[in-house]
């Protein structure tokens, strides 16, 4: 993974997702718990497409350029108990009500016990919860299943001819 001048290869990748999902444990962060992220493409935003999962967390990714009142229905619609957030947009949800708002990444990894086992037991229980931004009324939440993810990336798989060579952005 790259990130500006930062560089993580896989296991280091694979240490920081298993921090990251210890951390969130540590926080009282329990299966079925909803896990926002609002952040820019970088590290925070890829690892949390796995961090929650390991301990059966429901991951909601917020879109950064939605305003302070919508990003605060979405945080109150899906319940979320931890909202992880790029210290630069900190002030877009503050005030919205949730237990956790982590703008110390870093931090919050540092000294996390890791979760490196999976702890989903149901295919069908949820794995993200996506908003989308309709042209009326509040966003409607659009709610997938570990076993649709995993059919959607074999459909990709198929569908273009991935492999082992294959680089993919």
């Amino acid at each position: 993974m790259v990130e500006g001048d930062r560089r993580f290869s896989y296991e280091e990748f694979a240490d920081r997702v298993a921090r990251q999902a210890g951390a969130l444990e540590a926080l009282g962060v329990r299966a079925g718990d909803r896990v926002a992220v609002l952040a820019l493409n970088g590290a925070m935003a890829l690892e949390a497409h796995f961090g929650p999962m390991r301990i059966g967390a429901v991951l909601v990714m917020l879109n950064t350029r939605l305003a302070a009142g919508e990003l605060a229905w979405i945080l109150r619609h899906c319940g979320a108990r931890v909202v992880l957030v790029d210290p630069e947009l900190k002030h877009v949800v503050e005030g919205a009500g949730v237990e956790h708002v982590i703008d110390d990444y870093e931090g919050l990894l540092r000294d996390a016990p890791r979760i490196r086992d999976g702890r989903v037991t149901d295919e069908n229980g949820l794995i993200a919860i996506n908003y989308t931004s309709g042209t009326t009324g509040h966003p409607k939440g659009v709610m997938f299943s570990h076993r649709g993810a995993w059919l959607n990336a074999i459909g990709e798989i198929t569908e273009y001819g991935l492999n082992q060579r294959s680089v993919y952005l």
